[in-house]
Parts: structure tokens; C-alpha cells; sequence
């Protein structure tokens, strides 16, 4: 469940990334995470589906507040905002997925284990990027 949410929030804040930011890099990564996050969300679907699970792929309520914040932030300050929502968001999500990794089981186990490389190389974007733009 929370994987589903954080995927659709993922895909949602890439998309404002994508119409809002001035920097084609940030839109880049945007694009990136969007594809990558779509492509998992499909995937956990198809799983919690097998299982007959019912997924609401739809962002939280704190999520929905991030997603406010982009809407109304703008030039590089939406920049920055987005850069360091990614970031937290990655890094709480990491954590969530290695814990699955290690203790869970089944389906969610090897899904958890197939998208870390993934999850690690997005934060890897996000970070390289906001360091760049806190250099003068």
C-alpha cells in the first residue's frame, strides 16, 4: 500500500517537474523517475492483484500536501523543492523497500529486492543534481 501511494505520488510530482521547472535537467530527472515509477507501479499491481490484494495507487494525504507545495512553488525555488521532496521521499522509501528485502516474503519480497537498484540510482540523480544547484 505504501509503495503504491509513493509511486503515484512519484509519477505526480514528476509530471509538475516536467510542465513547471525552467531546468532541463530537473525535467530530465523528472522524466526519468516518472517512466521508472510507472513502470513499478504496474508491476506492484500486477502482484497485489495475484494476491488479491485491492491497491489504492493513489498519494496520501501527506503526500497530496508535497504535491500542493509544487503547485504553488515556482523558477528555482519549485526546483529546489522538488529536488529535496525527492530526496527525503527516496530515502524513506529505501528504507522501507530494504526492510522488506530483508525480512518480507514472496512476491513483495523480490519486488522490493528487483526495484532498491533503482530506488538508490534515483536518490544518486536527485542529490548530484541539488548539489549542483547550491554551488554559486
Amino acid at each position: 500500500m505504501d509503495a503504491a501511494a509513493a509511486g503515484a505520488y512519484e509519477i505526480d510530482a514528476g509530471n509538475l517537474a516536467e510542465q513547471k521547472s525552467s531546468n532541463q535537467q530537473v525535467k530530465n530527472i523528472a522524466q526519468h523517475l516518472v517512466q521508472d515509477h510507472t513502470k513499478a507501479n504496474d508491476q506492484l499491481m500486477g502482484i497485489a492483484q495475484s494476491e488479491g490484494v485491492v491497491v489504492n495507487a493513489q498519494p496520501n494525504a501527506d503526500q497530496n500536501q508535497l504535491l500542493d507545495q509544487l503547485r504553488q512553488a515556482n523558477g528555482s525555488s519549485f526546483d529546489s523543492t522538488y529536488l529535496q521532496q525527492q530526496a527525503k521521499g527516496h530515502r524513506e522509501v529505501i528504507a522501507k523497500f530494504e526492510a522488506e528485502a530483508r525480512t518480507g516474503t514472496g512476491a513483495a519480497k523480490n519486488f522490493a529486492k528487483q526495484t532498491l537498484p533503482t530506488l538508490r540510482e534515483h536518490l544518486q540523480m536527485v542529490t548530484t543534481e541539488m548539489n549542483k544547484l547550491s554551488q554559486p
